[in-house]
């Protein structure tokens, strides 16, 4: 059995929230820097065999409060999907440009970025290396797009549905990978951090 922890990074700068950021890499606010340390000294009871973490700073940043020996792991694998040229932009600033929602998959195929299939292939190929790595106990710090991706797999839903789920800032995910067989199965639920 592999448990794997899903960790949303804290709350961004309030001049960020509502926009499709992506792969730039914004700064959290002064709340959300709090939080994380906050978050970070209630980790280190976890006795993690490893952890991974996005490379961008809001992710990151979590990193400063940890104490621990764990072996931690910086990778691009873990960021965001990246929304090309549109990084940045509010949905408001989209529809400006032309963009029109029609439906969940349609508004995302309009982005010049990654695209929504690879985005879930890259997601998928680095949640499964680390199922088939030797860890028993690992935690992912990493954005709400990864963790929807990983849910919906999971939860045998739609990346729609997952992302009308609520996820907020700090979330803290709980998924357990059993092999029976040939076969992995999945369970998850959630751990609000605050109540760590």
């Amino acid at each position: 059995m592999k448990t794997i922890y899903l960790l949303r990074h804290e709350e961004v700068d309030a001049k960020y929230k509502g926009r499709y950021y992506g792969h730039l890499d914004v700064p959290l606010s002064i709340r959300g820097k709090v939080r994380s340390l906050r978050i970070a000294k209630r980790l280190e009871r976890f006795n993690f065999d490893k952890i991974y973490s996005s490379d961008l700073s809001r992710t990151r940043f979590i990193l400063n409060g940890l104490y621990c020996n764990n072996d931690i792991v910086l990778t691009q694998e873990l960021r965001e999907m990246s929304w090309g040229k549109h990084e940045g932009l509010s949905h408001e600033e989209l529809l400006e440009l032309g963009f029109e929602y029609k439906n969940f998959e349609q508004w995302l195929s309009q982005f010049d970025g990654e695209g929504l299939e690879n985005f879930k292939k890259r997601v998928f190929a680095f949640y499964m290396r680390i199922i088939c790595s030797r860890e028993k106990k690992v935690l992912l710090i990493t954005h709400s797009g990864v963790i929807r991706v990983i849910l919906a797999y999971i939860n045998n839903r739609t990346i729609e549905e997952e992302f009308n789920a609520n996820l907020p800032y700090g979330a803290l995910l709980k998924t357990v990978a059993r092999h029976e067989s040939s076969d992995v199965l999945f369970s998850s639920n959630k751990i609000t951090v605050s109540y760590l």
